[in-house]
């Protein structure tokens, strides 16, 4: 059986703290073995936005492991993959208690947004 190339997902995360001692922390501690595949969209003392690409799915497991050790931090990935998987996942504490939001759906796979824009 031959292995399947996985389909691209992209993630665009937004972290914020109001602490920007940590988000630094993160960028130079958490993000070094991810650079190659980051676009960096904006950074800021207080909070940080990037796409990242991997396969499939999101990381899922790693947002939950940066809150456990980064608990005064809000995480936002909003997502797609190439072929129509989407979907929005949000992290943050409140009232000591970790919370976790997210939505998944059906979008647009790739080709399906490439054809039905096609200009007549």
């Amino acid at each position: 059986m031959k292995n399947k190339m996985p389909n691209d997902c992209w993630s665009q995360i937004t972290i914020t703290c109001q602490d920007n001692i940590y988000i630094k922390k993160f960028i130079e501690e958490e993000l070094k073995d991810k650079e190659q595949h980051i676009n960096w969209i904006k950074k800021g003392k207080n909070g940080i936005k990037f796409d990242l690409w991997s396969p499939w799915i999101p990381y899922f497991d790693w947002f939950e492991n940066i809150l456990e050790e980064y608990p005064y931090f809000w995480i936002k990935n909003e997502w797609k993959e190439e072929g129509g998987q989407a979907g929005i996942w949000i992290g943050f504490y409140e009232n000591c208690k970790k919370t976790i939001k997210k939505m998944e759906w059906r979008d647009l796979s790739l080709e399906e947004s490439y054809y039905l824009f096609v200009n007549e």
